[in-house]
């Protein structure tokens, strides 16, 4: 209906604002699509507009109100009738919590993660995963460079390499630190 799509036409304005990093637009549109959701309560949209808020947050440094966020939505979803939706907030709240310094808890969640993104036939979702592992063993001063060449040839693959861009914050610490520059 009217507004189930102008719900979903802003999120997916914020989503894009969020994937160049302007984080108040972002915002904005993620507000409004709460507020249209809202209209009708359906709890599933909003625990999708609390996944990709949780992404906005992470991009913008708000570790720990993404955590809130991403956490909320991955304990919403884990009953619904969407285990990609359940799979994308755990991945997003472990490689948060990695962030946090929760490194095995984030590399265990991951692993689950990675395990459901290949019972889905998900392989981006497999590469973001490997993405988000490296960043966590990075974060945690582990070795991190066998399982980013995985991530790496993972989206050469699937020709997916427009997520190093969109996960500019996971992936220039990574490659700047392969590359030997700063990051």
């Amino acid at each position: 209906g009217g507004l189930h799509s102008e719900m979903l036409i802003e999120v997916g304005r914020g989503r894009a604002h969020s994937d160049r990093g302007e984080w108040a637009v972002a915002a904005s549109s993620f507000a409004e699509a709460r507020r249209k959701c809202g209209a009708q309560d359906p709890a599933v949209w909003t625990l999708q507009i609390d996944v990709w808020s949780g992404v906005l947050e992470r991009r913008r440094g708000r570790m720990r109100d993404a955590h809130r966020l991403l956490a909320r939505a991955e304990e919403g979803l884990r009953p619904s009738d969407s285990p990609s939706w359940h799979n994308l907030a755990r991945m997003e709240r472990a490689l948060v919590s990695g962030m946090l310094g929760e490194t095995e808890t984030a590399l265990t969640d991951l692993l689950e993660g990675a395990r459901a993104s290949a019972r889905l036939g998900d392989a981006k979702e497999l590469a973001r995963n490997l993405l988000y592992q490296a960043r966590v063993l990075q974060a945690a001063s582990r070795p991190y460079r066998q399982v980013l060449h995985r991530a790496l040839r993972a989206l050469e693959k699937d020709r997916y390499f427009v997520l190093l861009r969109k996960e500019a914050d996971v992936a220039a610490p990574l490659l700047s630190a392969a590359a030997g520059l700063p990051a």
